[in-house]
């Protein structure tokens, strides 16, 4: 902030639910797809080796919970469902939301592919 000057305000929202339960909490957003990641996050890791964070958070946490070795970004990823951070989320309708894309598209351009994103899709 100072080196910005950008100010925001932190509100701690801690975690008096178990790990488990929180990460289980946020199922059902990924079931209705209101998740959206982008295609990679290149981070230059402690051994200075670029890695896709995206690509190691499927594999190593989202695939293999509640089983996975490592579950630290899950759980940061959780807290989107704490009671303190849900008035300031807005969810779109998936369905109305698609619907004013597809007619945006048919109007401008016809028929337009489908070309939504999964992350799983690209990682085997």
């Amino acid at each position: 902030m100072e080196r910005l000057n950008y100010r925001f305000n932190i509100t701690p929202i801690g975690a008096n639910i178990p790990k488990v339960l929180r990460i289980q909490a946020t199922q059902p957003l990924f079931a209705e797809g209101r998740f959206y990641f982008p295609k990679q996050i290149i981070h230059e890791n402690w051994e200075g080796i670029n890695e896709d964070m995206l690509k190691s958070f499927i594999e190593q946490e989202y695939k293999t919970f509640p089983i996975g070795e490592h579950d630290d970004a899950f759980d940061s990823l959780s807290m989107i469902t704490n009671k303190k951070c849900v008035p300031y989320l807005d969810f779109p309708d998936p369905i109305s939301e698609r619907t004013k894309i597809e007619e945006y598209y048919l109007k401008k351009q016809g028929p337009k592919k489908d070309t939504r994103y999964n992350p799983l899709s690209r990682v085997r």
